[in-house]
C-alpha cells in the first residue's frame, strides 16, 4: 500500500496546483488564442465527411479519428460549436497520453515499491511546465492525438513479455498511431526492435536484424537529406528492398534453429493492427490513390520538405533537435527532472528487462529524429511525438528530487520559474484568428463567403471549401471559385483588396522578438531556440487573419 508522506503532500502543494494556473488562464482565455492555419484543414475533413457522407474522400494526412470525432459532432447538431468542443476535446487527448506515461512510469518503478499516485506526482508537474503541451493541447492539428498514441504505444512497448495478450496490445497501439495520422508507420520502428529485443541472444533476429534493419532505416533517413523527389522513391524502394531480403534470410534462419516464437508475433502485429486499421479506417485503402496524392503533394513536393543537402546541417540540426527535447519540451522543472533522470538510467537504477525496452523504443525513434533533420526547413514540432519519452525521464527524475525534503527545496524555484514561462499565456499579444473569423460569419447569414487561406494550402482539389461548411448556411455559397463576387472574404494578410471593405482583423500586435523569429525560422536554428526560451508562445507563429464585407 503506497505511503501518503508529508513530502508527497507538500509536491502536490507546491508543484501541482501552482502549475495548473496557466492551464486554467488558457481555458478562460480560450477564444482569444489563435489557432494554427493548418487547423482548417482539420476542420474541413471532418465537415466533409458529416455533409457529403461518412465514406466520402476527405483530407487523409491529418488522420481519420479526429476528422470522425468532428463529424460526429456535426452529425449531432452542433453546428459552428462543434469546433470549439472539438478544440476542447485535444485536452482528453492529452490527458489520455498522460495516463499511458503516468502507467509506464509506474512500470518501470514497480521494483522500488513506486506505485500510481507516486508516478502521477512525478510526471503532472512536467507536464503542466511544458508550454509546448499547452500549446498543442488546445491545437485542432493531430499533435495532442498523436502525443497520446506514441504514450499508449511507448506503455505497450515497455510491457511487452511476448504473450499474446502483449502482442495484441501492441498491435492495437500501432492501429491506434496511425488511425491518428497513416504516416504514424514511419514511427513503428520501436515496435519491432522491443520485440526483437525479447529474441535469444545467439538469434539471428537479435544479432543481425535489428542492428541491420536500424542501420537501413537510418541510410534511408540521411538520404533524405541529398536527394530530390524522384531519388528519394528509388531510395527507398531500394532500402525497402534491402529489409524485405534480410528480414527473409534471419526469419529462415530462426525458424530452423526453432527459435521463430518472436518472429510470429510480429507476424501477427502486422496481421492484427492492418486488420484494425482497414476495420476503423477504411478511407485509407478505398481511397489508396487520393491518400498516395496528398502524400506526394505534401512530402515530396512541398518546398519545406526540401533536402538540406549538409552533413554538417544535418549535424547541427540534431543538435538542436536535442537541445528544443531536453530544454524546451519539458520546461524547466522538467529538465531538471530530465538529466537526473539520465544520470538515474547510467546508475541502472531500472531493472535490466525494462531498461532494455526503454532504450530499444529510443533508439527506434533515432531514425525519425534523423529524418526531421534532414530537412531544408527545420520544423521542431514535428518532434512531438519523441516527447512521452522524454516526460517520461523528466518525471523519473523529477521523482528522486521531489522525494527528498531538502531537494524539494530546490524544485520550488524552477517550478515558480516555470509558471513565469507557462503563464504567458495570460499577456500573450494575439486576439484570436482563424477560428474566431470563422465564428463571426454567423453574424451574416445567408452571405456567401471565399476564404483565400484555406484553398490549395497542401493541394487538395475538391468543390467546395468545405471548411466553411459549419459556418454557413447554405454550402452552395462557399464555391471555390466565387472570389471577387463573394459578400465576405476571409484572408490572410490585414489589408482588404480592392471593393472590399475591412470588418475585423485577428492579428498579433507588432513584436520586434516576433519579426526576428520568423525571418530567422530557417537561417538560424540557434537564435529560433533561443527566442522561444523566451517566448515559448512563438512556438506556433500565427498569421493575421482579416474578415472583409464587399463595399455595397
Amino acid at each position: 500500500m503506497e505511503s501518503r508522506s508529508p513530502v508527497a503532500i507538500m509536491s502536490v502543494l507546491l508543484l501541482v496546483l501552482p502549475l495548473s494556473v496557466p492551464w486554467a488562464l488558457a481555458l478562460l482565455h480560450l477564444e482569444d488564442l489563435p489557432v494554427y492555419i493548418d487547423s482548417v484543414q482539420a476542420i474541413g475533413a471532418g465537415a466533409e465527411l458529416a455533409y457529403n457522407g461518412h465514406f466520402s474522400s476527405t483530407w487523409m494526412l491529418y488522420g481519420l479519428i479526429n476528422p470522425f470525432l468532428l463529424e460526429a459532432l456535426l452529425r449531432v447538431g452542433f453546428g459552428s460549436a462543434a469546433c470549439s468542443i472539438f478544440r476542447l476535446f485535444q485536452l482528453f487527448w492529452l490527458a489520455l497520453g498522460v495516463l499511458g506515461i503516468v502507467l509506464t512510469l509506474r512500470k518501470l518503478l514497480a521494483a522500488s515499491a513506486g506505485g500510481f499516485r507516486t508516478a502521477f506526482l512525478a510526471i503532472i508537474p512536467v507536464v503542466l511546465g511544458s508550454t509546448v503541451l499547452l500549446i498543442e493541447s488546445l491545437e485542432l492539428t493531430p499533435e495532442a492525438i498523436g502525443f497520446c498514441a506514441m504514450s499508449w504505444l511507448l506503455l505497450a512497448c515497455v510491457s511487452y513479455d511476448g504473450s499474446m495478450k502483449s502482442t495484441e496490445k501492441l498491435a492495437l497501439a500501432i492501429a491506434f498511431l496511425i488511425g491518428t495520422r497513416p504516416t504514424g508507420l514511419m514511427l513503428v520502428l520501436p515496435v519491432a526492435l522491443c520485440v526483437a529485443g525479447h529474441a535469444g541472444s545467439e538469434s539471428w533476429m537479435r544479432r543481425f536484424w535489428t542492428p541491420g534493419l536500424l542501420i537501413l532505416m537510418s541510410a534511408q533517413a540521411l538520404s533524405a537529406g541529398f536527394v530530390g523527389r524522384d531519388s528519394r522513391i528509388v531510395t527507398i524502394l531500394i532500402l525497402a528492398a534491402s529489409g524485405a531480403a534480410l528480414s527473409v534470410v534471419c526469419m529462415t534462419r530462426d525458424l530452423v534453429k526453432r527459435d521463430g516464437m518472436h518472429w510470429m508475433n510480429l507476424i501477427r502485429i502486422a496481421a492484427i493492427s492492418a486488420a484494425v486499421v482497414l476495420i476503423a479506417f477504411p478511407h485509407y485503402l478505398i481511397y489508396a490513390a487520393e491518400l498516395k496524392r496528398q502524400i506526394s503533394r505534401y512530402f515530396l513536393d512541398w518546398a519545406s520538405y526540401a533536402p538540406c543537402g549538409s552533413i554538417r546541417v544535418i549535424a547541427v540540426n540534431l543538435f538542436v533537435e536535442t537541445l528544443n527535447l531536453s530544454f524546451l519540451f519539458p520546461g524547466i522543472l522538467g529538465t531538471v527532472g530530465f538529466f537526473a533522470g539520465i544520470v538515474l538510467l547510467v546508475r541502472r537504477r531500472i531493472d535490466a528487462k525494462h531498461l532494455s525496452s526503454l532504450s530499444l523504443f529510443a533508439l527506434g525513434l533515432v531514425p525519425f529524429a534523423l529524418n526531421v533533420s534532414a530537412l531544408g526547413d527545420l520544423q521542431i514540432r514535428y518532434l512531438i511525438p519523441l516527447m512521452p519519452v522524454v516526460i517520461l525521464m523528466a518525471g523519473y527524475g523529477l521523482r528522486s528530487v521531489i522525494a527528498d525534503r531538502w531537494m524539494l527545496l530546490l524544485a520550488v524555484p524552477l517550478a515558480a520559474l516555470s509558471i513565469l514561462e507557462t503563464s504567458e499565456v495570460g499577456r500573450f499579444k494575439t486576439y484570436g484568428g482563424t477560428l474566431n473569423a470563422l465564428v463571426s460569419l454567423g453574424d451574416y447569414p445567408g452571405a456567401s463567403v471565399y476564404m483565400d487561406c484555406g484553398v490549395g494550402l497542401y493541394g487538395l482539389d475538391d468543390e467546395y471549401l468545405w471548411v466553411l461548411a459549419p459556418f454557413v448556411e447554405n454550402i452552395e455559397s462557399v464555391s471555390l471559385e466565387n472570389e471577387g463576387i463573394s459578400d465576405l472574404l476571409i484572408l490572410n494578410g490585414t489589408d482588404a483588396p480592392e471593393g472590399y471593405s475591412v470588418i475585423r482583423t485577428w492579428e498579433r500586435t507588432h513584436d520586434p522578438d516576433f519579426e526576428v523569429f520568423l525571418k530567422s525560422k530557417v537561417r538560424s536554428s540557434w537564435e529560433v531556440f533561443w527566442i522561444m526560451r523566451s517566448h515559448p508562445w512563438f512556438w506556433r507563429e500565427s498569421m493575421p487573419v482579416t474578415l472583409c464585407r464587399r463595399a455595397a
